[in-house]
């Protein structure tokens, strides 16, 4: 008793002292809590809505959501590399890495926010709901201040200032929180898609106060520095590109639903796929956690490898250990959406199932990002998505029904083999090194 006692005292020590420990315990504090109350507002929005409308309320959600990725050009990934990087090799770089990160975000959301604004009623036929065009317009000034807030996080992560990261996430929950159910319940689905954008511009304000505090301690960048950003957008734009394909691949998926279906199976599709989300909470904050060290730690291959093993090990375990707690609380959830959401236990296994693979393939990437691999992510990804989407095309097409459990089907065997390549990569490469 006394030997296990003090061998635990041991592990403890150990894991206070871990730089990796702490800085994932902070992350998984704030995302725990934002994540939570945004659980709650979302479950409290469908509700308020009912499953149609929900659907609606889906497809413009994601829509927003995948703009706002793209239009980030990836560089917030970027900007966690560099500074991870830098902090130690070229401090004199990382305002400068800071600044241009922000600037190109401006930029490209900038355009996306005004093509989107042109272009609502356009886009609104598209998805067979022509009645949300200036719903839709709405959502313009989301895309600008949550891809500036995407960035932001990138570079606090860079820093390694994951309790900064972890409060101002919980302060944002909080006004989350407030404003989805007291917007959506005065004003329905309008309220529902102002409250996103009040919430975006929450963070985005908190981050920014952050960011501006941590650059204080670095030189001001002289002129225009073109090279660094011919590096930043260099190195961003095939992670750009894989950032599009998920953004171009999920928003095809609500769409093949709304036009060989309806938007009822979206409603499924939207609410199984909103716990799949919290599911992958902890590997999903743990991203930038693992990006910061894997990159800073490049040169020491030994706490290189160990990053990879603790990562891979939380990703797995956190994933199946929640991925049961739903399958054990099925009814219970699914009781929460309503009579209306008919189908949404088969739904909810299927696509919780499917991120044990999916957060288990990100530390994969990860560690290819750290090694400026992204081009081999951005194929890989590809023969992903398409094999999905036209697997479940022909599915759809051939039974005529239940395409929201379709989908979720073939997403969760594409991810299984995508990760079985990078993992396959990733050992034949290690081995090659031994």
């Amino acid at each position: 008793m006394e030997l296990l006692k003090r061998n635990l005292t041991t592990i403890v020590n150990r894991l206070r002292q871990s730089p990796l420990f702490k800085d994932s315990m902070w992350s998984l504090i704030g995302s725990t809590v934002g994540r939570g109350l945004s659980l709650i507002a979302g479950i409290l929005v469908a509700r308020f809505l009912g499953k149609e409308i929900y659907g609606e309320y889906g497809i413009l959600k994601t829509t927003l959501i995948y703009i706002e990725i793209f239009s980030t050009f990836g560089l917030g990934y970027t900007a966690t590399k560099y500074i991870a990087d830098f902090k130690k090799t070229n401090p004199e770089r990382v305002s400068s890495v800071c600044r241009a990160t922000l600037k190109i975000t401006i930029l490209t959301s900038g355009l996306m926010a005004l093509v989107v604004l042109v272009f609502a009623k356009q886009i609104a036929i598209l998805i067979d709901a022509p009645h949300l065009y200036n719903t839709l317009r709405i959502t313009a000034a989301g895309i600008i201040v949550n891809a500036i807030n995407i960035a932001q996080i990138g570079v606090l992560s860079g820093f390694a200032e994951f309790k900064i990261i972890a409060r101002n996430t919980t302060i944002s929950g909080f006004f989350t929180f407030v404003l989805t159910a007291t917007l959506t319940y005065i004003w329905g689905l309008n309220g529902a898609v102002i409250a996103l954008v009040l919430s975006y511009g929450t963070q985005c304000l908190i981050n920014n106060i952050s960011v501006r505090a941590l650059l204080r301690q670095y030189e001001e960048p002289i002129g225009f520095q073109r090279g660094l950003y011919k590096e930043l957008v260099s190195f961003s734009f095939p992670i750009a590109l894989q950032e599009s394909l998920y953004s171009i691949t999920s928003w095809v998926i609500s769409f093949m639903l709304i036009k060989l279906t309806d938007y009822g199976e979206l409603g499924l599709y939207s609410a199984a796929g909103q716990w799949a989300a919290i599911i992958s909470f902890i590997p999903g904050i743990l991203r930038n956690v693992t990006l910061s060290h894997l990159a800073s730690n490049m040169a020491n291959r030994s706490a290189h490898d160990k990053t990879m093993k603790a990562m891979l090990i939380v990703n797995i375990l956190s994933t199946a250990i929640m991925f049961l707690g739903v399958v054990v609380f099925r009814d219970f959830i699914c009781s929460f959406y309503g009579d209306s959401f008919i189908g949404l236990k088969s739904v909810l296994l299927v696509l919780t199932f499917n991120t044990i693979s999916s957060n288990a393939s990100n530390v994969y990437v990860q560690e290819f990002m750290a090694q400026g691999k992204n081009w081999f992510v951005f194929l890989c990804k590809i023969i992903r998505d398409v094999g999905t989407l036209v697997l479940a095309y022909f599915v759809i097409i051939q039974l005529n029904s239940k395409g929201a459990l379709i989908l979720a089907g073939t997403t969760c065997i594409a991810n299984i083999l995508f990760t079985a390549i990078l993992a396959i990569r990733y050992h034949i490469q290690k081995s090659s090194l031994e």
